[in-house]
């Protein structure tokens, strides 16, 4: 009998303490470094920045972004991003437009402006 309440104790025990998968949104949430960006496809030069991306569900996350540029910084929330898995990536959607997509500790984001498509690519 003593055996018995032992086995299912260590059986609990056990199978209790899986740990769960990381959501999507959690995978990806933190601080990343901006690297290079693009305007259409021209290299621009001088521009900083970070992008902050926060977990709001499993499969969406906020991302605000803060660029500075001849000593002015902008600031812009991009809020109700979708994540949604591509193989090894996880691609950002808003709405149904594809806006970015995470590869390993690097984010290509896309933003639409009056200028054209700026490309922003950052690191973790």
């Amino acid at each position: 009998m003593k055996t018995t309440i032992y086995f299912f104790f260590f059986s609990f025990l056990i199978f209790s303490c899986k740990t769960k998968d990381p959501s999507l949104s959690d995978k990806v949430a933190g601080t990343y470094k901006l690297v290079s960006t693009k305007l259409k496809t021209t290299k621009v030069d001088g521009l900083t920045g970070s992008f902050t991306v926060k977990s709001v569900a499993r499969d969406q996350v906020t991302i605000t972004v803060k660029l500075t540029f001849d000593g002015q910084t902008e600031s812009d929330d991009y809020s109700d991003l979708t994540l949604k898995p591509d193989g090894s990536d996880i691609d950002v959607y808003q709405g149904t437009g594809l806006v970015g997509t995470f590869s390993g500790n690097n984010l290509v984001f896309t933003i639409d402006s009056d200028s054209g498509l700026f490309e922003f690519t950052a690191t973790k």
